[in-house]
């Protein structure tokens, strides 16, 4: 898929992650840290501006070769970044994928992991 690609819903903007989501990326990791430990093994107090840059270099790149779809979650209304939604391991053959998210700890229980959730798999069937 290109990159250019933009998925909206009710209320969020689903998209590619891009170099300039550095700085909200890294805010809302470190945010979200103590929640988001136990569940990603790249999240640690130590994660990083260099680490952060790394890892939105890597979701492109595995865009770009369709390894997994990893989008970064925007409020339409206030454009401010609220977390990921992503689909790896696919498997076409079984019509398959290990679907990951997390949200911002401050947009917990709205329901913004369900919407963005719904969002990417209809997208994933209809490819």
């Amino acid at each position: 898929m290109k990159l250019d690609f933009e998925l909206t819903t009710p209320r969020l903007i689903l998209r590619p992650f891009k170099t300039a989501d550095l700085h909200a990326f890294l805010e809302a990791v470190n945010q979200s840290n103590q929640y988001l430990q136990p569940w990603l093994e790249w999240c640690d107090n130590n994660f990083d501006q260099q680490q952060a840059y790394e890892w939105i270099n890597a979701s492109r790149l595995s865009w770009q070769h369709d390894y997994s779809y990893e989008l970064a979650i925007f409020d339409r209304i206030n454009d401010d970044f609220v977390g990921t939604v992503s689909l790896s391991a696919i498997t076409p053959l079984f019509n398959s994928a290990n679907l990951g998210y997390w949200i911002k700890y401050n947009y917990h229980r709205q329901g913004i992991a369900t919407e963005a959730n719904t969002a990417i798999i209809q997208l994933h069937f209809k490819c």
